[in-house]
């Protein structure tokens, strides 16, 4: 819904993000959506015309409109981020982006401009998609002496502000989206007891025998510009359970709360028995 009624130009500035990213599902939906939703706005908007530019974002190949190599790594670049705490994780989301923006490229590589010789192909996506804890700030390991690099290692403290400094400078991110981690206090005590105090303090939704997810919602809250939209999905219990008065009063205090669609006792994912929804928040300049 972001994209309607844009101009590529316009939705270039949008700022796509997924804090626990994964192996890449999310982004990978969310830019072939975009690479869609391009094509299909220049093959309405006079195609010939774009054509004919120096840089062309379309080409004819087999009769057929198709996005050139460079306006797909444009977009990517543009519009894609993601962060998650494993290293290879985030190295198969690079991977995967970049077998995306392969798609059909041996019909393009005859048919595009000629790039200049200083363009790769496939653009380095180390400032995109980068590696750190989500829910931990560089201020965790403040007023502690002699921290050991396993444990520096094993926390993975990430600054968002400065990893993304040019997303921050106009005010964060337009979209968060996901399928947050779902860790119950249980797992939390068990490997992550050093931490939970840090929680504690930090999220107002860490709460009782709170769950990681609830932490993501909160986080990703704070990812967003004014206007900015979430969509995660994730388990449906908080709505109405003791662990999950915390998020719920943060959404409440903050008149975030857009849109929750519960899948009820259906189970989304296959061989994993939680019951999700779908959950879509807003940040407001009056709460900002």
């Amino acid at each position: 819904k972001l994209v309607e009624n844009n101009t590529p130009k316009e939705v270039a500035s949008m700022k796509i993000v997924d804090p626990a990213c994964g192996s890449g599902t999310f982004l990978l939906g969310a830019y072939q959506y975009l690479l869609d939703w391009h094509l299909q706005w220049y093959r309405e908007n006079k195609p010939q015309g774009w054509a004919k530019k120096k840089l062309s974002p379309i080409i004819m190949v087999s009769n057929e409109w198709k996005l050139s190599s460079e306006k797909k790594k444009e977009i990517l670049l543009n519009n894609i981020f993601g962060v998650d705490i494993d290293a290879q994780a985030v190295e198969v989301t690079k991977l995967s982006l970049h077998l995306k923006l392969l798609e059909e490229e041996n019909q393009l590589v005859n048919t595009s401009l000629p790039l200049p010789f200083d363009k790769r192909l496939l653009p380095d996506l180390g400032k995109n998609i980068q590696c750190g804890n989500s829910l931990i700030g560089s201020d965790y390991f403040e007023g502690q002496i002699g921290v050991n690099e396993k444990d520096r290692f094993t926390v993975n403290p990430f600054d968002w502000n400065n990893a993304f400094k040019d997303v921050f400078d106009k005010g964060g991110f337009d979209v968060v989206i996901g399928n947050p981690p779902y860790v119950r206090i249980q797992g939390l005590q068990e490997n992550y007891g050093n931490q939970i105090e840090y929680f504690t303090k930090l999220y107002k939704s860490a709460v009782k025998r709170f769950d990681f997810y609830l932490l993501f919602a909160e986080r990703g809250f704070k990812l967003l510009k004014n206007d900015g939209n979430l969509g995660f999905i994730c388990p449906h219990k908080f709505l109405n359970s003791d662990f999950g008065s915390g998020l719920r009063n943060f959404l409440v205090e903050n008149e975030s709360l857009k849109t929750f669609i519960s899948f009820g006792n259906n189970l989304i994912f296959e061989q994993v028995s939680t019951y999700t929804g779908l959950l879509f928040i807003q940040r407001s300049l009056s709460k900002m």
